[in-house]
């Protein structure tokens, strides 16, 4: 009997997990763990399952993707060789600008790719407010230093671009 009761916050974790993991990588609202059907599905066979509520789920996906933050970051600040990042901008429907940041590099003969960020701009996708919010967002993960430009000679640029006739 005692074993019965120390597995089961552990069983509930692993639901949990999943639970997250699915939601997380399918796109899915948490509040989709409140679909009876879903739950129904869930619980066939299982009537002990218990079911994380959304904000556990909300909770426990901002975990993970803080997890994946740190170890990303890490695994970069440590890599000896070059780091290519890849941007791109837009502006929503509602008029909403946004900017988005990958990263690319050889990482033990395999080449990997991340998404590092997606934030809002709020303003329009000049120069310098995207020079701003890439600095920001290298400060964030601890880059800043394994980058050859720096936001003081993005702005500089941007001034100059702005300024001349191209």
């Amino acid at each position: 009997m005692i074993y019965m009761i120390a597995r089961k916050p552990r069983q509930l974790m692993y639901c949990s997990a999943h639970i997250a993991k699915w939601v997380a990588e399918n796109n899915r609202p948490a509040n989709i763990v409140s679909d009876s059907e879903l739950i129904e599905l869930l619980t066939t066979g299982r009537p002990n399952v218990k079911i994380p509520s959304p904000n556990t789920v909300r909770r426990d996906v901002k975990a993970a993707y803080e997890k994946c933050r740190e170890r990303i970051s890490k695994l970069l600040r440590d890599h000896p060789g070059r780091i290519h990042f890849a941007t791109d901008a837009w502006t929503s429907p509602n008029h909403r600008a946004f900017v988005a940041w990958t990263m690319h590099l050889e990482h033990e003969g395999s080449m990997l790719a991340f998404l590092l960020d997606v934030v809002e701009v709020p303003e329009s996708h000049t120069g310098v407010a995207l020079a701003k919010a890439f600095q920001k967002m290298l400060e964030a993960f601890g880059l800043q230093n394994k980058v050859s430009s720096h936001l003081p000679t993005l702005v500089l640029l941007s001034h100059y671009f702005t300024r001349s006739s191209l």
